[in-house]
């Protein structure tokens, strides 16, 4: 990538990559606001302002901007993660000042009625239902799995919220949440097509310029005291229709030597049938129908606020005992950190993730989005290359000792889910 940078006086930072392949031009807006940055009693604000920015403002109607996306031949979404907020959009290059102006206009002042608040409650609700009450094993690794691996409430509290929090939301809390947080000195744009770096920052400086900086909250200390010890839970789940085994360990920060070394950890663990954890779990022992690793386990690569885990997950099979399950997946770490992984398991991985790279970044709009997120939580864009080479060149040695270090002697968090009624969640320490 060869983006360029530049930031307007009210502290809206601009990526620009020029890209005339097609008469097209992605737009990317991430604002530095999850999960992570609500309060006790305010859970799901940051998925709920998700939906209510599409909910009109002074100038536009309610869904106006997306009809105004639609209109001009593009497309449009937006997602929350525990970390950011992004909106984003592909539109013909002669529509992107249509886009921009929208964009400004909703971060300028976001009309919130008491109507679309309602509206937007119920929505968020209902695909809290959905997610919920129609996807096997969702609430278990989502919430459960926070709740065992995080003592700070900030992380351990799912995304998508807390229903009692969003039923009580008033308007006056969700302006204070705007007021906060949906300023342009929280926001990067990462603009990536068919326009100059001439182009943008005229443009940019027109619709955006204009808006006021605001005060930001304070940042608040999302470090996370390590498990000491093992951590477990048990759950029932009446979708389920095999045993879940779950197995989180503390991450280190992201952008580390070990970080990087825990990534491709991954990948050698459970990174297709030729990986140990599928080889002994699937294969031998019989006791799983699949076994793989994730990491980061809840964010992406990019992430670098709070804290994550590299996960292991096992679906057993429907007679399999998950005791025995996680002595399997223990002869298989035990092995791994007294060798350490081969040559041949080493590169593929890394081939593996090198491709997942890559193809991340294939469209234009998911190299916008790329470019806004790695702006707003790590830094200038031209780290990306040095984070790719600093993870193709990640060695036996440091796999190893990433390895003892993160999982052999530290404590973890393990999930059993298990098909049946529901229940409360079973936690203690071991």
């Amino acid at each position: 990538m060869s983006a360029r940078v530049f930031k307007l006086d009210n502290g809206l930072r601009v990526v620009v990559e020029t890209d005339r392949a097609a008469p097209l031009v992605a737009v990317s807006i991430t604002y530095k606001v999850g999960s992570l940055d609500e309060e006790p009693g305010r859970a799901g604000f940051a998925h709920l302002f998700e939906h209510l920015m599409f909910q009109g403002t002074k100038n536009l109607p309610p869904n106006e901007i997306s009809r105004l996306v639609e209109t001009n031949g593009g497309v449009d979404n937006a997602y929350t993660m525990k970390t950011n907020t992004t909106y984003h959009e592909v539109v013909p290059s002669w529509a992107v000042e249509d886009v921009f102006w929208a964009e400004a206009d909703r971060m300028r002042g976001l009309l919130i009625s008491p109507r679309e608040l309602e509206i937007e409650k119920r929505v968020v609700l209902e695909e809290m239902s959905q997610s919920y009450s129609n996807q096997p094993y969702r609430r278990a690794t989502d919430v459960v799995m926070g709740e065992l691996a995080f003592s700070r409430w900030e992380a351990s509290h799912s995304t998508i919220g807390d229903e009692a929090d969003l039923r009580a939301a008033t308007l006056e809390d969700v302006r204070r949440f705007y007021d906060r947080h949906y300023a342009p000195n929280n926001a990067v744009l990462a603009l990536v097509g068919d326009l100059s770096v001439a182009q943008a920052r005229r443009l940019v400086r027109r619709h955006f310029g204009p808006i006021p900086r605001r005060a930001r909250p304070r940042p608040r200390d999302l470090s996370e005291p390590r498990l000491q010890a093992e951590k477990r839970g048990r759950v029932s789940d009446p979708l389920a229709k095999n045993p879940l085994l779950v197995a989180g360990w503390h991450a280190p920060r992201r952008g580390s030597r070990d970080y990087w070394a825990l990534m491709v950890l991954a990948g050698i663990l459970g990174g297709g049938e030729d990986s140990p954890l599928h080889e002994e779990l699937v294969k031998r022992s019989r006791l799983a129908l699949s076994a793989g690793a994730h990491m980061p386990y809840w964010s992406s690569h990019y992430n670098a606020r709070g804290t994550d885990l590299l996960g292991i997950f096992v679906t057993a099979r429907a007679d399999a005992d998950l005791g025995a399950v996680q002595k399997a997946l223990d002869r298989v770490l035990g092995r791994f950190l007294a060798e350490g992984p081969t040559e041949e398991e080493l590169s593929r991985s890394k081939i593996q993730l090198e491709r997942s790279w890559l193809e991340g970044q294939q469209s234009l709009g998911d190299r916008a989005q790329l470019l806004s997120s790695y702006a707003a939580l790590v830094g200038d864009p031209s780290g990306l290359a040095r984070d790719f080479r600093r993870l193709l060149k990640t060695g036996r040695a440091d796999v190893r000792r990433a390895a003892k270090r993160w999982l052999g002697a530290r404590g973890r968090a393990v999930l059993e889910v298990v098909p049946g009624s529901p229940a409360a969640a079973a936690v203690k320490a071991a």
